[in-house]
C-alpha cells in the first residue's frame, strides 16, 4: 500500500540508532526499498545529540536519496538525547544486567532514557516469568512503561509475548507512559484483581498496530485485554478469547479509544460488554467486526456504553453476540454515523445507511500470512461495498488495500488481480547442458509479474485490493527438461512437480522466490510457452504450495424453450448466437435445422449442413460438452459432433451419430480445446431425409480465477531460451615448471596457465576442469575470486574441479623432498557448471563445456638435503649401573629420509662419566652411529650417587645426506640428553659387637651400633640367641641387654661357648646376617650354712645347707670341716647335716667351713684376701677360682703397710697396718667400719700378724715392739 501513496521520487529516511549497523538491518532497508519502490536511508551509528556520541547523518542508503534531513538545524541543535534502539537478544525473562538483553531489561533501559526509544524483537516466543507485585520499575511482574517506547516485532506469526508463566498483566502505562506496539502476538496476560490483562493504560498513550491479542483475562475487574483511561489507538488488531467482569476484551473508563480494522471475538464479560464496555470517556469503532462475544449476566453482548461513556460506530459489523439482558449486539450511549451492520438493534436508533436483521456469519478465519482473524465478507452480501468511502482506511486488518467502495467490518473482500497477457514475459536464458540448480540462479518471479503501478518493470498485473503479487503455475513444458523452484533465494531447491489448471504451484514475486529450468542433455532452442501461469495476489495460499485455483462451476446452456438461436439458459452466456449453414432455409423456425417443440431438430439433407455456437473457455480449468438426444431417425444419414479450440480454424470430431447411435445424454471432455473462442458444431456428412432431435445443449466448465479469488482469470505464458554451445578447443603444450624443494610458492592465474592454448568458437570465457592430480612433493592449492587458499581435494574425470580464468593456482614445495607432481585438465568455457564445484567431464567436446583434449602441467622439484633433527630425551637408570646409549636415544629424524650418521657432543656431563670404548672424551667430538650400535658409548654415575636431572649433555645429530647444492647434514641446534639416576637400596653393614663374655646369671649387653646403612635407612635388628635360624629378638635399637632369665629361655643357661646370630634389615630389601659367640663363665654356687652359735658338748649339732647357682649346675657332694678336726663328706645335696662336739671341747670356739662340689669343681663360699704391704691395699680374689675381684681395702682407707687379715666372730674382717700402727674393721663386702685398734693406741706400735685364739680374743704380733699383744676379740 505504501508504494501507491508515494511518487516515483519518494525517499524514506529511517531515524533510529544503528538501524543499518548490521547485515540484517541493511537487508531490512533493501527489502523496504523493494516493497515501496523508494530510495531508503538509515543510520549505522547513534542518531541524535553529538554530546552523547550521536549525529544526524544516515550513513547507509539503498538507491539515490536526495532528501537531506527532515529536521531543522535548530531542532537538531536543541535535541539533547539519542534515538535509542534496543535489540532484544534473548527470549528469557531476566534482569541481571549482564550478557544477553531481555525485553524487560530493554524496557528498564528505555524508561531511564529521556528520549524516544525503539525496542526490536526478533522471531521467537518471549516468555515473561518474573513474578512480583507492588513495584513500578518493570523489574518484577508487569512491564511498567514510564517513557516513550516503541516495541516492534517480526509479525504476528513470528514474534510472541507470552505472560502465562507470570500470572500478571503484561504492560502498565503511567500517565507519562507512551507505548507503541506492532508486529507481534500477545498472549497469557492475567490481571486477577488488576484491570487490563494485556495492557493497563492508566492515563498514558497507547498505539497498537498489527497485533493479535489471544487468551488474556482478568478476574474480578474490567478489561480482559485492555483497560484504558488514557489515549488508545488500535489499528489492524485481533482480540480473541478474552474475559473480564465488564468489558470482556476492552474496558474504557476515560480518555479516548479508537478502533480501526479490529476483530473482537470469543470474548466474555461476567456482566456488561462482552467485547467492549465504556463507562467513561469515548470510544470510536471504525471498520471493525465484533462478533461471537457474550455478556453472560448483563447487557451488550457486543458493546455497552453506560454512565458518562459514549461509543461512536462507523462501517462496523456487530453480529452473533449474546447478552443475558437487553442489547445482544449493542446497548447504551451509542451513536451510529452510518454504514453499520447490527444484527440485533432492538432499542437502538439506526442511521439510514445501517442494516439490521438476521445475518449469516461465516466461521471466523485466520490468515496464514498475517496471522489476523476475521469474518470473510460474502460476495453480494450486505457488507460488500457497504462501508463509508469517506475517511475509510486504505487497508483492511490484513493490510490488503480497500477499494473505492470499502466493505463493512475489518475484512475487505478480495478483488482478483488482472493479468495483462500482452506483455510477453520471458525467463532468464539458460545454457545448454546446465545442471541442477545451485544458489541464486534461474529467474526471480518478480521478473515475470509486476504490479503496473509504479511503472517501469513488467507492469503486467493490476490489483485494486492488494500490494503483493505472484504467479500460480498451471502448466510447465517438460518435454526438454526439468523445472525447479526455490523460495529462499537458492539456498535450497525443490522440483516444481506436476502442475495443472486444477493444481497450480504458487510462487511469490519477491526477492527470494525463483524458478529454474534444467535442460535435457544436448537440448538448445526456444520454448515459446515454457510455463503457463495466472497472476496470484497472495491473499490465500502459501508460497511454494500446490493449490487449485478453481473458483466454481459455470454453465452455458440452451434448453430451446424459445424458438430462437440466442437463448442463454445457463449461469453465464454463450459468446454469441447459433450460426447455421442450412440448405433448407435460414432461421430458427424454418429449414432443415430448426427449433420445434422445445427441441433442436437436425436433418442432414445436404452434406455440409451445420449449426455452430461459440463459448469463452479461456479461464476454464476443465470443460464438458453435453446434450440429450431423445429422438433418432437418421436412416442412412450421419451427423458429426465436433469441437474447435481455435475459433473454427480446425475441427475435431468427438462422435459420429448414425441411426444406431443410442438416444439419451451424450457427454464429451473438451478440456483440451478450452480457449477464448472455443466452438461446438453439429455437421452433416451423409445425407438423409430424416434426422435427430437435441435438447439441453450445454458446456459446463470449472471457472478459474477472477471475481473475489486470489487468481487472475487470464493466463499468460513465459518463454525460455536454452542457449547452445560449442566446446572449447585445447591444444596441449605440456608446460613444465621446475623448482627446488626450498623454492618460494608459485602463484598464477588459470588464464596465465592456459596462455594461448585454448580457442572457442563461441568466444566464451576460459577456465579448466582438473581431472587428475598426482605426486606429493608439495601442496597444490586454489583461490576463487581472491578468496582463501584451499588445498585441492580428490578429482577425476567424473569429478573434475572447475576453476575460471581469473581464479588462481598456487604450488608450494614441501621443503622436504623432491619429486614430480602433475595436474591434468580440460579446457572449460564456463557454459555449464560453477567454479569451485566438481562436475562430470567424461562427456566432452561437441556442445559440452569441456574440451575433448587434455593437457598436463608437470611440476618438478629438485631435492636438497635438509638438516636432520634430534630430540631431547630423559634417560632413567639405576645407580651404580652402566647405561649403554643407543641410536634411538638421540631422537634422530630426517625429513628427507637420510640415515643417521653420527653424533656431535657439544658438552660433557658434569657428573659421572660419558665414555667411548671405555674412555672418557672431551666436548666437540663425535661418535659414529655404527659405534653406538656396537654399544661403545656408555654413561655411568659416580658410585652410590643418584638424583633427578643428575647429569646431562648437549648434542647435535648428523645425517649422511651430504651438503651438495647447499644442503645441510648437521642439525644446527642442539638437543639435550638428561640422566635421571634412580637410587637403589644398598645393603647395610652388620656389626654384631661380639664376641661376648659374661658370667652365669649376668645379662648380655648386645651392641650392634657398629652396623651402618649408607642410604640412611632406619635399621631393624634381629637376634638369634639359640642359633636355630629363627630370630628371637627384633628391635630398632642398636643395643639391647636381655636378662639371664631371657638368655636361659633361649638355651644360654650354663657356662660354655654359645653361637648367636644377628640380622640387620634396612626396610628396603637390604638384609645382612652375621654371627658371633657368647662365652659364659662359670659362677660358683652360693653356699649358705646356718646353725646355732653354741652347742652343748656331746650334743647333736645341726647345720642347714643351702646353695644357689645361676648356672644349670647340681651339687654332687658337700664337704664340711667342723673345726674340731673332723672333715665329713656328704654325697648329694642334703638340706642339713649333723655333728657331735666332744664334751671336752666345751668352752672353745670353732669355725665351721664348708665346700661343695658340682660338675664344674669344688667351691668354697669364701673370698681370699691378700694384703699388699708394698701397695698399701688388700686385693680380693675368688676363694675357689683365684679370680681377682678388685681391691678390698684401698689405700685411701688410712691404713698403711697392710700386713695381715683375720675374721672376726661377727664375720667382719680385721686388717693390720704395720706402718700406720692401726687395725681397721671391714664388712665382708669391703665397706670400712672403722678403727678396731687405733694408731694412737699406746699398746700397739706396728701390728703385723693377727689371729683369734680359742678363747675368742685377738692376738696381735707387734713387729715394732717385738711382742704379742692380746685384745678383746669383739
Amino acid at each position: 500500500a505504501w508504494q501507491y501513496s508515494m511518487s516515483d521520487q519518494a525517499d524514506i529516511l529511517i531515524y533510529g540508532c544503528n538501524v543499518a549497523a548490521t547485515l540484517d538491518g541493511q537487508q531490512l532497508l533493501s527489502e523496504l526499498s523493494t516493497l515501496t519502490d523508494s530510495d531508503v536511508a538509515g543510520s549505522e551509528d547513534l542518531t541524535g545529540a553529538a554530546e552523547l556520541g550521536g549525529d544526524w547523518d544516515l550513513e547507509y542508503s539503498v538507491g539515490f536519496v536526495t532528501t537531506e534531513s527532515v529536521f531543522s538545524t535548530d531542532f537538531e541543535d536543541e535535541w539533547q538525547w539519542v534515538l535509542n534502539t534496543y535489540t532484544v537478544t534473548t527470549t528469557v525473562d531476566e534482569n541481571n544486567g549482564t550478557g544477553a538483553l531481555s525485553l524487560r531489561e530493554a524496557i528498564i533501559a528505555a524508561n531511564a532514557n529521556p528520549g524516544a526509544d525503539t525496542i526490536n524483537l526478533g522471531s521467537g516466543t518471549y516468555v515473561l516469568s518474573r513474578t512480583g507485585d507492588g513495584e513500578n520499575a518493570a523489574s518484577l511482574g508487569d512491564l511498567d512503561i514510564t517513557g516513550q517506547i516503541t516495541i516492534t516485532g517480526q509479525g504476528v506469526i513470528n514474534t510472541i509475548i507470552d505472560a502465562s508463566a507470570m500470572s500478571d498483566r503484561i504492560f502498565e502505562l503511567t500517565g507519562a507512559g507512551n507505548l507503541t506496539l506492532s508486529g507481534m502476538k500477545i498472549i497469557g496476560g492475567v490481571g486477577d484483581t488488576y484491570a487490563g490483562g494485556a495492557v493497563y493504560n492508566n492515563g498514558g498513550s497507547l498505539t497498537v498496530t498489527d497485533v493479535v491479542f489471544d487468551g488474556n483475562n482478568v478476574g474480578n475487574t474490567d478489561g480482559g485485554t485492555i483497560s484504558s483511561s488514557g489515549t488508545t489507538f488500535l489499528n489492524r488488531v485481533t482480540i480473541l478469547n478474552s474475559s473480564a467482569t465488564n468489558g470482556g476484551a476492552i474496558s474504557v473508563s476515560g480518555g479516548t479509544t479508537t478502533l480501526t480494522n479490529v476483530t473482537i471475538s470469543s470474548s466474555t464479560a461476567t456482566f456488561d460488554g462482552g467485547a467492549i464496555r465504556v463507562n467513561g470517556g469515548t470510544a470510536t469503532i471504525n471498520f471493525s467486526t465484533i462478533a461471537g462475544n457474550t455478556a453472560t449476566g448483563g447487557h451488550g453482548g457486543g458493546v455497552y456504553a453506560s454512565g458518562a461513556g459514549t461509543i461512536t460506530i462507523n462501517s462496523s459489523a456487530f453480529a452473533d453476540n449474546t447478552a443475558a439482558f437487553a442489547g445482544a449486539d449493542v446497548k447504551g450511549n451509542i451513536t451510529s454515523v452510518g454504514h453499520n451492520i447490527i444484527e440485533s438493534a432492538n432499542g437502538f436508533t439506526l442511521d439510514g445507511t445501517d442494516f439490521s436483521g438476521t445475518i449469516t456469519m461465516p466461521a471466523i478465519s485466520t490468515d496464514s500470512v498475517t496471522g489476523h482473524s476475521y469474518f470473510v465478507v460474502s460476495a453480494g452480501g450486505q457488507a460488500q461495498g457497504g462501508g463509508n468511502p469517506t475517511g475509510a482506511p486504505s487497508t483492511d486488518i490484513r493490510g490488503f488495500v480497500r477499494d473505492s467502495a470499502p466493505d463493512i467490518g475489518s475484512y475487505e473482500l478480495n478483488t482478483a488481480p488482472v493479468l495483462d497477457n500482452t506483455k510477453s514475459p520471458a525467463l532468464a536464458s539458460v545454457n545448454q547442458n546446465s545442471g541442477a540448480p545451485s544458489g541464486a540462479v534461474g529467474t526471480l518471479i518478480s521478473g515475470l509479474v509486476d504490479l503496473a503501478t509504479p511503472s517501469g518493470q513488467v507492469d503486467n498485473v493490476t490489483d485494486t485490493a492488494g500490494s503483493y503479487t505472484g504467479i500460480a503455475v498451471t502448466a510447465a513444458n517438460t518435454t526438454n527438461g526439468t523445472w525447479w523452484y526455490s523460495i529462499n533465494n537458492g539456498s535450497t531447491w525443490a522440483a516444481l512437480g506436476a502442475v495443472s489448471s486444477t493444481s497450480a504451484r504458487l510462487l511469490a514475486a519477491d526477492s527470494q522466490t525463483r524458478i529454474y529450468f534444467q535442460p535435457n542433455a544436448g537440448f538448445s532452442g526456444t520454448i515459446a510457452s515454457a510455463i503457463t501461469f495466472r497472476a496470484w495476489d497472495r491473499t490465500s495460499g502459501a508460497n511454494g504450495s500446490l493449490v487449485s485455483p478453481v473458483t466454481g462451476t459455470e454453465t452455458v446452456l440452451d434448453s430451446f424453450s424459445i424458438a430462437s438461436f440466442s437463448n442463454n439458459d445457463g449461469s453465464v452466456s454463450w459468446s454469441g448466437n447459433w450460426i447455421e449453414s442450412d440448405s433448407g432455409g435460414a432461421g430458427a423456425t424454418v429449414g432443415d435445422i430448426d427449433i420445434t417443440s422445445g427441441y433442436l431438430r437436425l436433418k442432414p439433407t445436404a452434406v455440409g449442413n451445420s449449426i455452430t455456437r461459440q463459448v469463452n473457455l479461456a479461464g476454464a480449468a476443465s470443460a464438458t460438452f453435453s446434450f440429450s438426444m431423445p429422438f433418432n431417425s437418421l436412416g442412412s444419414g450421419q451427423i458429426q459432433v465436433q469441437v474447435s479450440g481455435n475459433g473454427g480454424s480446425s475441427w475435431n470430431t468427438l462422435e459420429t451419430i448414425t441411426s444406431g447411435t443410442a438416444t439419451g445424454t451424450h457427454s464429451y471432455d473438451i478440456t483440451a480445446y478450452t480457449a477464448s473462442n472455443t466452438q461446438i458444431r453439429f455437421y452433416s456428412t451423409v445425407t438423409s431425409t430424416t434426422g435427430i432431435r437435441l435438447d439441453d445443449i450445454q458446456v459446463q466448465y470449472a471457472a478459474v480465477g477472477g471475481g473475489t479469488s486470489a487468481f487472475s482469470s487470464a493466463t499468460d505464458t513465459a518463454s525460455l531460451v536454452v542457449i547452445g554451445n560449442s566446446a572449447p578447443v585445447l591444444t596441449p603444450y605440456a608446460p613444465v615448471l621446475p623448482f627446488t624443494e626450498d623454492s618460494a610458492a608459485y602463484t598464477n592465474t588459470v588464464a596465465s596457465l592456459l596462455g594461448s592454448s585454448v580457442t572457442d568458437a563461441d568466444g566464451g570465457p576460459e577456465g579448466i576442469g582438473i581431472t587428475d592430480i598426482t605426486g606429493s612433493n608439495g601442496t597444490l592449492q586454489y583461490s576463487i575470486d581472491g578468496g582463501a587458499w584451499t588445498t585441492f581435494g580428490a578429482v577425476s574425470g567424473s569429478s573434475a574441479f572447475l576453476l575460471k580464468d581469473t581464479d588462481q593456482i598456487r604450488f608450494t614445495p614441501n621443503g622436504i623432498s623432491g619429486g614430480t607432481m602433475t595436474m591434468t585438465y580440460r579446457a572449460w568455457d564456463q557454459w555449464t557448471g560453477t567454479a569451485g564445484t566438481n562436475v562430470n567431464t567424461t562427456t566432452n567436446g561437441g556442445t559440452t563445456a569441456f574440451s575433448s583434449a587434455t593437457d598436463t602441467v608437470t611440476i618438478t622439484t629438485t631435492e636438497i638435503n635438509d638438516a636432520p633433527s634430534g630430540a631431547n630425551k630423559t634417560i632413567t637408570f639405576n645407580e651404580d649401573a652402566v647405561y649403554v646409549l643407543t641410536a634411538a636415544d638421540f631422537g634422530f629424524s630426517d625429513v628427507d629420509g637420510n640415515a643417521f650418521n653420527r653424533v656431535w657432543f657439544m658438552s660433557i656431563p658434569a657428573q659421572g662419566q660419558l665414555k667411548y670404548n671405555g674412555s672418557t672424551f672431551a666436548a666437540n667430538n663425535w661418535v659414529l652411529r655404527s659405534d653406538i650400535d656396537l654399544g661403545l658409548l656408555t654413561y655411568e654415575a659416580d658410585p652410590d650417587e643418584n638424583g633427578t636431572n643428575y647429569a646431562s649433555f648437549d648434542f647435535q645429530v648428523q645425517d649422511n645426506g651430504g651438503t651438495a647444492n647447499g644442503g645441510v647434514n648437521r642439525d644446527p641446534s642442539s638437543n639435550t640428553i638428561t640422566f635421571n639416576v634412580t637410587a637403589l637400596n644398598d645393603n647395610p653393614t652388620a656389626n654384631h659387637g661380639g664376641p661376648y663374655t659374661i658370667n652365669e646369671g649376668d645379662s648380655l649387653s648386645l651392641d650392634a651400633s657398629g652396623s651402618a646403612d649408607i642410604d640412611g635407612d632406619t635399621l631393624t635388628y634381629r637376634w638369634d640367641l639359640n642359633n636355630d635360624a629363627t630370630y628371637d629378638i627384633t628391635t630398632t635399637s642398636a643395643t639391647i641387654a636381655p636378662a639371664w632369665s631371657a638368655l636361659a629361655s633361649y638355651g644360654i643357661d650354663d657356662d660354655g661357648v654359645y653361637t648367636i646370630g644377628l640380622q640387620v634389615d634396612d626396610g628396603n630389601g637390604g638384609v645382612v646376617t652375621t654371627s658371633t659367640t657368647v662365652t659364659v663363665a662359670n659362677v660358683a654356687p652360693t653356699l649358705t650354712v646356718t646353725g646355732a652359735a653354741t652347742s652343748a658338748g656331746d650334743a647333736t649339732y645341726t647345720l642347714t645347707l643351702t646353695d644357689s647357682d645361676p648356672g644349670n649346675d647340681t651339687i654332687s657332694q658337700w664337704i664340711v670341716n667342723w673345726g674340731d678336726g673332723s672333715i665329713d663328706t656328704y654325697v648329694g645335696d642334703p638340706a642339713s647335716v649333723t655333728h657331735v662336739y666332744a664334751n671336752i671341747l666345751a668352752g672353745l670356739t670353732f669355725d665351721i667351713t664348708v665346700s661343695a662340689i658340682d660338675e664344674d669343681g669344688q667351691y668354697f663360699n669364701a673370698t681370699m684376701l691378700a694384703p699388699a704391704y708394698g701397695g698399701d691395699y688388700v686385693s680380693q680374689f675368688s676363694g675357689y677360682s683365684g679370680t681377682s675381684l678388685g681391691n678390698f681395702a684401698p689405700i685411701t682407707d688410712g691404713i698403711n703397710g697392710h700386713a695381715n687379715i683375720a675374721i672376726m666372730p661377727s664375720g667382719n674382717y680385721l686388717v693390720s697396718g704395720v706402718d700406720s700402727g692401726s687395725i681397721l674393721e671391714y664388712q665382708p663386702n669391703g665397706t670400712l667400719v672403722g678403727d678396731f685398734v687405733a694408731a694412737s693406741d699406746p699398746n700397739l706400735s706396728a701390728p703385723g700378724g693377727i689371729a683369734y685364739g680359742p678363747d675368742g680374743n685377738l692376738y696381735v704380733a707387734d713387729y715394732g715392739a717385738g711382742k704379742i699383744v692380746r685384745f678383746d676379740g669383739t
